[in-house]
């Protein structure tokens, strides 16, 4: 009789630690998984400022460049080529760096590519223009 109860206690204690072990595993992987989210979002947050404080910083800078150009007499061509040369010198982080298109979709700066003087607006793929 002794041995029933020990071998059902012992059969209780490894089910409900079994149960424990697959429940504590489950709600800790749900955990990560959130906390993996939550993290992504805001390395995404964090990114998106880091772009929009460097584009308001060359959009500050070209301003500065264009009154300076209006009192100084420079050509306007000369100017735009100014700024392109050192936009296309502007980096941030460990890769990010900056482009320009024009109102019509011409590219005027990318990192001194093929791409520049060229229509950026229109690509087609093999399904047609997108």
């Amino acid at each position: 009789m002794t041995t029933k109860i020990t071998v059902l206690a012992i059969s209780t204690a490894l089910i409900v630690g079994v149960a424990s072990a697959i429940a504590t595993n489950i709600l800790s992987q749900k955990k990560q998984q959130q906390d993996l989210k939550q993290i992504s979002e805001l390395l995404f947050a964090d990114y998106d400022r880091l772009i929009k404080s460097e584009v308001e910083t060359v959009i500050t800078y070209l301003k500065f460049h264009q009154q300076n150009t209006v009192n100084s007499g420079i050509s306007k061509d000369s100017a735009m080529l100014i700024a392109a040369n050192y936009i296309r010198d502007l980096r941030y982080g460990e890769s990010g760096y900056f482009w320009i298109d024009d109102s019509k979709g011409n590219n005027v700066v990318l990192l001194g590519r093929e791409a520049e003087g060229k229509t950026e607006w229109i690509y087609k793929t093999l399904k047609g223009i997108i």
